[in-house]
């Protein structure tokens, strides 16, 4: 099975889909590497956290909106955890894509880094953080 196929595959669990992953996600091609990080599931678990926590940090605005998404997804708590840091980051179209992530999760862990982001310095921040926690009750 080549790279491609196992990238697309179910078996993200399995090593060498894995290892096939990994090398797509740091391809410098701009078409492959955000395809390659929507293909991420939760089988492969916390292994993505470090790959996925780069990609935060990526020039690149689609792949730091992919990362985001996937490590709110991830449902673990070293994935919130990267989320929360990233909130501390001087780039706030970054700390809007955390936001936006975590308020499409529906996990109850992600309330409390919602929580601290409406005291970020960006009003559209602080806005977005507000409209998650008041979609799910929180006034």
């Amino acid at each position: 099975m080549k790279d491609r196929e196992l990238i697309g595959s179910d078996r993200l669990g399995d090593e060498k889909a894995f290892m096939a992953l990994r090398k797509a996600m740091k391809n410098p091609n701009k078409y492959l590497r955000p395809n390659a990080y929507a293909v991420v599931k939760e089988s492969a678990g916390d292994r993505v956290v470090p790959m996925l926590t780069r990609a935060l940090k990526d020039k690149d605005a689609t792949l730091r909106l992919f990362a985001a998404v996937y490590l709110a997804r991830l449902n673990s708590a070293r994935g919130l955890h990267v989320l929360k840091v990233a909130l501390r980051n001087p780039n706030a179209g970054l700390r809007y894509t955390v936001v936006d992530a975590l308020a499409a999760l529906r996990d109850p862990r992600a309330m409390p880094v919602l929580t601290l982001a409406l005291q970020d310095r960006a009003e559209e921040i602080r806005l977005r953080a507000a409209e998650a926690l008041w979609a799910r009750g929180h006034r």
